[in-house]
Parts: structure tokens; C-alpha cells; sequence
């Protein structure tokens, strides 16, 4: 797995020969639309407590990919982008971004407890019937996946964030490795739960 420094490393590199893209109010705006798709994952999901596992479960699966495919496309925008000179704009954008991670943290949880309801179903750990079974089977698998994929997306926003907002790459990176330390640690726990099946 490329680390986070890498990848910074990395598009400062790049950065200079693709300096266009967005402005910084742009990309607070981006950020911005990024962290109310958050909160629609939790709301939809949250919503969908009387739906069966299933039902739940592949709603998620949806929202989370397209949430991974939005970190992406702004990931691009944002390695177009001239770096921001420390003051008000890079302040708004920093800002932005820590809002973000802090909506991202309520998904990964909730992927979390969904992905223990599944393997709830599999492991036998409650008395469960054909249908958490059967989404343990089909969407668990495909679920933990796209997380990690989120993981992979959220640490390269993070570090595209980094070169054009360097001002703040401290508090940059230690925000994003905490949620991405959260999410080594469902990784590792889902992981580890379905192996002991």
C-alpha cells in the first residue's frame, strides 16, 4: 500500500506541470458538496432501520461507491490546482476539509455495523434468518472492499489537499490519518471476523 507521504510526495511533483483547476472557493464548494453526500449516506441509512439487512446493506453498497467515485473526481480537480499561499482562502479550504473527514467518520461506522449485522448472519453469533444470510454472502464481500477503497480515495484527497494547502499540511495529515487509523481498524476486525468463520 503506498503511503500517505508518498502519494504527497507525489502530486507536489505533478502539481506545477497541471497548475489550473479550481479556485479555492471552488474547491470549498466541492469539499463542501463531498460532506453533505456524507451526511446523505448516514441520513438514507439511518432511515432504512426497518428495512431488512439486505435492503440496508445494498443501499450502502451504492451510496458508498459513488461517494468513493466523488472523492476521485475531486481528487483530480484538486492535483490541478496551484498551491494556495497560507491566509484566509487556504484557512477556508483546511476548514472545509477537516468538516469533511468528520462527516466521513459516521460512514465508516456505519459500514461497520452493517458489516457486523452480515457477518453477524455468517458467523451464526444470533439467530438470523435467509435474508442476513444471503446479503452476508452477496454484499458483505463487495462491502468491504469499497471501504477499503475509500480508504485508498480518502488518502489521496488528503494528500492532494496537502500541495495545494501546505500551510496546513500538519493538521492535514494527522486529521486524515486518524480517520484512515479508523478505518485500518474495521479493515482489520471485519477482516479478522470473517476468517474465523
Amino acid at each position: 500500500m503506498v503511503s500517505f507521504r508518498t502519494l504527497t510526495a507525489a502530486a507536489a511533483f505533478l502539481a506545477p506541470a497541471l497548475a489550473v483547476g479550481l479556485t479555492p472557493a471552488e474547491l470549498v464548494s466541492s469539499i463542501q458538496a463531498l460532506t453533505q453526500k456524507a451526511g446523505s449516506i448516514k441520513t438514507v441509512n439511518a432511515e432504512g432501520v426497518t428495512k431488512t439487512v439486505t435492503d440496508t446493506a445494498g443501499t450502502l453498497l451504492g451510496s458508498v461507491t459513488h461517494f468513493n467515485g466523488d472523492i476521485t473526481d475531486l481528487t483530480h480537480k484538486v492535483t490541478a490546482m496551484a498551491p494556495i499561499p497560507a491566509g484566509v482562502d487556504a484557512d477556508n479550504v483546511f476548514d472545509a476539509y477537516e468538516e469533511f473527514l468528520g462527516a466521513a467518520g459516521p460512514v465508516v461506522t456505519l459500514v461497520q455495523s452493517t458489516l457486523g449485522e452480515l457477518l453477524g448472519g455468517v458467523l451464526g453469533l444470533r439467530e438470523v434468518g435467509d435474508v442476513v444470510d444471503t446479503a452476508s454472502n452477496t454484499i458483505g464481500p463487495l462491502l468491504t472492499p469499497a471501504l477499503r477503497v475509500t480508504h485508498i480515495n480518502i488518502n489521496g484527497l488528503g494528500a492532494a489537499i496537502v500541495t495545494v494547502v501546505n500551510s496546513h499540511a500538519t493538521d492535514i495529515h494527522t486529521e486524515t490519518n486518524n480517520l484512515l487509523t479508523t478505518i485500518d481498524g474495521v479493515l482489520k476486525t471485519v477482516e479478522g471476523a470473517a476468517g474465523a468463520n
